[in-house]
């Protein structure tokens, strides 16, 4: 296994057990992941019906959560009908890493399953505690796995969008932003050439300047650190040389 892309969000329907007025479950369908969906104001948890997904989708990611968990169900039909085949799993939201405990809020979480072949459903349970959850984005389609993670050396530049203006008497005013994450990396493909060379080519022309889920890196951990909602730029590819072809690019999260 490797980088995996889902090329082609597979998701038709969504509905929610609970809303807030301004921020509709059918935000978790549009292209801009912090345009979200939120709890109803005073709701400490909800269930969310994505009642419709493609048949050929066989992996689903939700991205920009503020939650403590996540429990991912998927059925094999619609509507939260017919049989189990994924979950129930249950994700946690919130990580501790050397400073931070219990305060690093996991971006995405990611699940994998066996495609039913026909068109089926998903049940997110999140909660938070104290304020109301949100997520992003739902994202679930056919998966490709490239079969290689990017050489190691991925760099990661986070992009500051805030506005820091200096005043005349030496004060800095700062009013702050969004920031983005940004990854830049290189495939290595072997092969002369390489089947995924051309596949990877073929797929950039397809998706075009348009936002993706993207597992950066497989057998990796923590998985949400290699989690990434956003759109391919900056393509720069080198074909077999001495049977090694190569793919540089960038990953920018579309916010």
């Amino acid at each position: 296994m490797g980088m995996i892309i889902i090329p082609e969000d597979l998701i038709e329907e969504i509905e929610s057990d609970t809303e807030d007025p301004e921020f509709l479950a059918t935000n978790m369908l549009d292209d801009h992941s912090r345009k979200v969906w939120a709890a109803a104001n005073g709701a400490v948890s909800a269930t969310i019906n994505i009642k419709t997904i493609g048949a050929a989708a066989n992996a689903l990611m939700l991205y920009y959560l503020l939650g403590d968990s996540a429990t991912i169900t998927v059925y094999n039909q619609t509507n939260l009908a017919g049989g189990v085949i994924y979950g129930p799993t249950a994700h946690d939201l919130l990580e501790t890493d050397s400073y931070y405990t219990n305060l690093v809020q996991v971006p995405g979480v990611w699940a994998t399953y066996t495609s039913p072949g026909v068109p089926h459903s998903a049940k997110i349970e999140i909660s938070r505690t104290g304020d109301e959850p949100e997520i992003g984005r739902a994202y679930a389609g056919k998966k490709w796995d490239i079969g290689k993670n990017p050489k190691w050396g991925l760099d990661r530049s986070p992009e500051d969008h805030s506005v820091v203006y200096d005043l005349d008497n030496g004060y800095e005013y700062i009013y702050k932003r969004n920031t983005r994450r940004i990854f830049s990396g290189t495939l290595g493909l072997t092969g002369n050439p390489a089947t995924d060379y051309f596949t990877f080519l073929h797929m950039m022309e397809q998706i075009g300047p348009n936002p993706v889920a993207v597992l950066m890196a497989s057998g990796v951990t923590p998985v949400y650190r290699y989690l990434m909602y956003g759109r391919f730029a900056n393509i720069s590819a080198t074909e077999a040389t001495y049977n090694f072809s190569t793919i540089n690019f960038t990953l920018k999260e579309f916010l």
